[in-house]
């Protein structure tokens, strides 16, 4: 018979323990909490109550569990590996708020499941030839062209041609252009704001319309400078804008003096004058056709001429 005793050598076990005889079984010792032992001692293991076996799992620093929300290095942090079930015949459900095993194919591939904006459940189908099907309203009717080809691509790439880049090059007999129509409208024409696009006007033999501020204006004004005058105002006060036609020369002599118009404070020669510049005495009319830009139109006369300017003058 086997006598049975601590590895340390104290006194032997209860007879309980001596059943054990020659078995090689270990023994463990039941206790309600678990005992604390001192370093260096054998003993028995340990178990509660019920029977079970205490054990101790220690988790290596490093190891896979994480905080929820904490931060996961790449390379770094442990990872462990997932598995998943397979069941395609009777899949069981799992409750609001339940833990539960995810699912996969044969294959080892994770099923998913597509859901609307409001969380309802509601996949696709994809046929064997890897088309996604298409349900429900279609707003566009029709027949759909599948490749655009024949005269429907000869069209497309015509009307192509013809469009150009806001201040690119145009060569003349080259590049294409796009005929333009215009509104024949002569009783009550519509107006356009600033930096709105319009139809352009025509006439009813198609003529397009076009504004000519200068065509617009009415030539009624006139104003006198006598000779040896110096920039005289045309008008009673002259300003920006003001338009002139024309001026006429009245010579006193075939030696006159010169004429000089001015746009405010900018003198220009009309006519120069001096010796024998005139073969007789006939007034003469130099055409301008300007509206001034800096101020009042002035007239500068020189001896032994005169002048009339003729326009709008403010």
């Amino acid at each position: 018979m086997a006598h049975v005793s601590d590895l340390s050598g104290n006194a032997p076990f209860p007879p309980d323990a001596q059943r054990a005889k020659d078995t090689k079984t270990a023994l463990a010792k039941a206790t309600a909490a678990a005992p604390s032992y001192t370093e260096g001692d054998h003993q028995p293991l340990s178990q509660n109550l019920s029977g079970s076996l205490r054990t101790v799992t220690t988790i290596a620093a490093g190891a896979a569990e994480k905080v929820d929300d904490a931060a996961f290095t790449p390379a770094t942090t442990s990872v462990i590996m997932a598995g998943f079930e397979f069941d395609d015949t009777t899949p069981d459900s799992v409750d609001e708020g339940d833990a539960g095993a995810a699912r996969m194919s044969a294959r080892r591939e994770l099923y998913t499941q597509l859901r609307d904006a409001a969380g309802n459940e509601r996949g696709a189908n994809v046929n064997a030839s890897n088309q996604l099907a298409v349900a429900g309203p279609v707003t566009n009717a029709g027949t759909f062209v599948v490749q655009v080809d024949g005269a429907a691509l000869t069209s497309l790439q015509l009307i192509d041609d013809a469009v150009k880049t806001d201040d690119a090059g145009f060569t003349p007999a080259t590049d294409k252009v796009l005929m333009i129509g215009a509104q024949a409208d002569e009783t009550s024409a519509d107006s356009v704001d600033e930096g709105d696009a319009g139809a352009l006007r025509m006439t009813l033999d198609r003529q397009l319309r076009v504004a000519s501020e200068i065509q617009s204006t009415t030539i009624d004004d006139y104003e006198t400078v006598a000779a040896s005058q110096t920039a005289q105002a045309l008008g009673a006060t002259g300003a920006t804008g003001d338009f002139i036609s024309h001026i006429l020369v009245v010579p006193a002599t075939t030696s006159p003096g010169n004429v000089l118009l001015l746009d405010n404070a900018t003198s220009i020669t009309v006519f120069t004058g001096g010796a024998s510049s005139v073969s007789n005495l006939v007034p003469f009319t130099i055409p301008i056709g300007a509206k001034s830009v800096s101020g009042a139109w002035k007239i500068t006369t020189g001896a032994n001429v005169s002048c009339v300017g003729v326009g709008k003058f403010t």
